[in-house]
C-alpha cells in the first residue's frame, strides 16, 4: 500500500493565462494521483483534497465562466435552428444543466473515491473517511474574450447561482458546504 501523503503535491490551478503560483499542499486526485492508483479511471473526480485543521475540503479548478460562455454560444445556435420546438427547448434545458451536472457529479465521484482509500492507501486519516467535506469549485478569472456587456452579466449572474445549484443538487448529508469563488478571493484565504 502506498501512504497517501505520496500523492502530496502543490496545487496547479492550470489556468494557463494566470500567472499566479499556490504553493500549497494537497493531495492530487485528478490525473496522475489518488484516482489513478486505485483504478477508478471510469470516475470523474475533483483535482485535490486539500488537508486542513478543520478538515479536507474537495478543490475543483475549472474555467466555468469559458465553458458557459460556449454553451451560451450553443444555446443561441439551437434558438436559432430549424428544429422542432419541443426539441429546442429540451435541448436548451440540458445545455443549461451541464455545468451543475458535471460539478456535482466530480464530487460524488470523490466521495465514492474516498471510501476505497482505506483498500490502496496507507496513513489515510478517518475524518478525511468519515467527515463531511466542504466543496471548493475555484474560478479562472473572467477572459477578455467574454467582452460584450449582456454576454458578461449573463455568465456573472451563472456564477452567482451555481453555488446554491449544486447545493440544492445534493443532499445535504454529503457535504459541509460549497463556495464557489474566484482563484485569486481562494488565494487570499487559504495562501
Amino acid at each position: 500500500m502506498r501512504p497517501l501523503q505520496d500523492f502530496l503535491e502543490a496545487m496547479d490551478h492550470e489556468f494557463a493565462d494566470l500567472p499566479l503560483r499556490l504553493e500549497v499542499l494537497a493531495l492530487k486526485v485528478d490525473g496522475e494521483g489518488i484516482k489513478k492508483h486505485c483504478q477508478l479511471h471510469a470516475l470523474k473526480s475533483v483535482d485535490y483534497i486539500y488537508p486542513r485543521g478543520d478538515g479536507f475540503p474537495l478543490v475543483e479548478f475549472s474555467d466555468i465562466a469559458r465553458q458557459q460562455h460556449r454553451i451560451l454560444n450553443d444555446i443561441a445556435g439551437i434558438k436559432a435552428s430549424n428544429l422542432a420546438k419541443a426539441l429546442r427547448t429540451d435541448l436548451i434545458k440540458a445545455r443549461h444543466k451541464a455545468v451543475n451536472q458535471e460539478l456535482v457529479a466530480k464530487y460524488k465521484d470523490t466521495l465514492t473515491i474516498i471510501s476505497r482509500l482505506n483498500q490502496h492507501c496507507a496513513d489515510v486519516p478517518e475524518d478525511l473517511l468519515n467527515g463531511l467535506h466542504h466543496y471548493y469549485v475555484v474560478v479562472a478569472p473572467l477572459h477578455e474574450e467574454i467582452a460584450a456587456p449582456g454576454r458578461r452579466i449573463e455568465i456573472i449572474r451563472f456564477l452567482d447561482n451555481l453555488e446554491s445549484k449544486i447545493i440544492n443538487s445534493m443532499p445535504e448529508q454529503l457535504f459541509a458546504g460549497v463556495s464557489v469563488v474566484l482563484i485569486h478571493a481562494f488565494a487570499e484565504q487559504h495562501l
